[in-house]
């Protein structure tokens, strides 16, 4: 559950940066996660790990995590000590199989890139590079609940992509009643968005969005 809402999170900052969609459909992004285990009571690290390569959906790499977790439990529950190898990917189900095994650290040739040389970076000009980076998804959630009072499961629908959350801030943005806030949001998260799968609203402005409210606070319309 961890690796998939890193993995989500990971989607989200690279989409509100616009560095990237990070589509993975698309080969725009890909994951390869090291997987190993060691047995209850026991102590540091794995003597080895397992590497799935090249894993294109979000939620096939749940499964393949789910699987490799219960194949390599099998194998140590034996008393036998998973390979280190890299396995890839068979079908969508999440099954893998040996692709090459790896021994040592030699085995994964690790060499310095000759296209790339060293760089050395000015430190203030990383201060000022994350300065000027937008507010990242998990920030703006952690504000929308402690400075907006919204639920978590609500903060988490509004900051899925910046164009959610910049219409929603753009909805609030002159609104001082906390009640009308939380109100906001929950028809924005909740009738609006259902709406807009099944209709255009490019035209509807978040102004709109907040007089509609307003109005069913004063009882004017149910």
């Amino acid at each position: 559950a961890e690796v998939v809402a890193l993995a989500k999170r990971l989607r989200q900052i690279l989409r509100y940066l616009d560095a990237s969609d990070a589509d993975m459909e698309k080969g725009q992004r890909r994951i390869e996660p090291n997987i190993s285990l060691r047995k209850k009571g026991s102590s540091g690290l794995p003597d080895y790990k397992v590497e799935v390569k090249n894993i294109g959906s979000i939620s096939v790499l749940e499964k393949v995590i789910t699987k490799e977790i219960a194949r390599q439990a099998a194998l140590l529950e034996t008393g036998e000590t998973p390979r280190q190898e890299t396995r890839g990917l068979v079908d969508m189900t999440g099954k893998t199989v040996t692709q090459r095994v790896k021994e040592t650290a030699n085995d994964y040739r690790y060499f310095p890139e000759p296209d790339i040389p060293p760089m050395m970076f000015d430190p203030t000009k990383i201060d000022e590079t994350r300065t000027s980076l937008p507010e990242r998804p998990q920030d703006k959630k952690d504000r929308y609940r402690s400075e907006l009072g919204l639920e978590g499961d609500i903060a988490e629908t509004i900051i899925a992509d910046h164009q959610t959350a910049r219409f929603f801030e753009s909805a609030v943005s002159s609104e001082k009643n906390p009640t009308v806030i939380t109100e906001i949001a929950k028809w924005y998260v909740g009738e609006f968005m259902k709406l807009k799968k099944e209709h255009s609203t490019e035209k509807v402005k978040p102004e709109i969005l907040r007089e509609l409210v307003h109005l069913l606070e004063k009882k004017i319309i149910t």
